[in-house]
């Protein structure tokens, strides 16, 4: 498990590696203590084809694994269950969409308990604009900048991981609070990364 996980760091760079040193750590500190991993993609996995399936050459999803993975799926789970219960749904019979938002945001349309759809794609830069991640571009913005800034695709992928969302906009925080704060004092850019205007 640990070896599958370190081969799926390029589509969890900013999660995976952490939660490598975490299992290693926890198997040095509780060496006889069974450990278990949880994969919040595990619960998008009943998507359809037309959810999952990018238009790409086709051989790249068999070969290659390019997919709609999704991710905040134990989030998702746990939601959309107390949800239908707390409105008095069907559990049998219902659809609904839930956000998990916070630093990485996601959206997830679930029918009768099974994801059929989600913001995030092969890995959890995709979809909504996040604190310090960009969501989804156009994939020429990579390109472009890598001539630009006459520098390697992962520079800009990783600008994109870690200076973009609200910070990128903004120029001044991820922070929600304190982004709020300074739009309510007039900074332009803090509002433009919160209202859009």
């Amino acid at each position: 498990v640990v070896d599958r996980i370190r081969e799926c760091i390029p589509l969890g760079p900013l999660h995976n590696p952490p939660n490598l040193l975490g299992i290693a750590l926890a198997q040095e500190l509780f060496p006889h203590l069974p450990q278990v991993a949880v994969f919040d993609t595990a619960f998008h996995q009943t998507m359809p084809p037309r959810a999952y399936l990018y238009a790409v050459p086709y051989e790249w999803f068999e070969q290659h694994e390019v997919r709609r993975y999704g991710f905040h799926g134990t989030s998702h789970r746990w939601v959309s269950r107390h949800a239908v219960e707390r409105l008095g749904l069907d559990p049998k019979d219902h659809a609904i969409v839930t956000a998990h938002l916070g630093y990485g945001c996601s959206l997830a349309s679930i029918r009768n308990g099974a994801s059929q759809d989600t913001t995030m794609g092969l890995t959890p830069l995709d979809g909504l604009v996040m604190d310090t991640r960009s969501g989804t571009i156009d994939p020429s913005i990579v390109a472009h900048m890598k001539d630009a800034l006459h520098t390697s695709a992962e520079a800009v992928m990783d600008a994109l991981r870690t200076r973009s969302g609200l910070l990128g906009i903004s120029g001044l925080s991820h922070d929600m609070q304190t982004l709020l704060i300074a739009a309510d004092r007039g900074h332009a850019r803090a509002a433009l990364a919160i209202y859009g205007d």
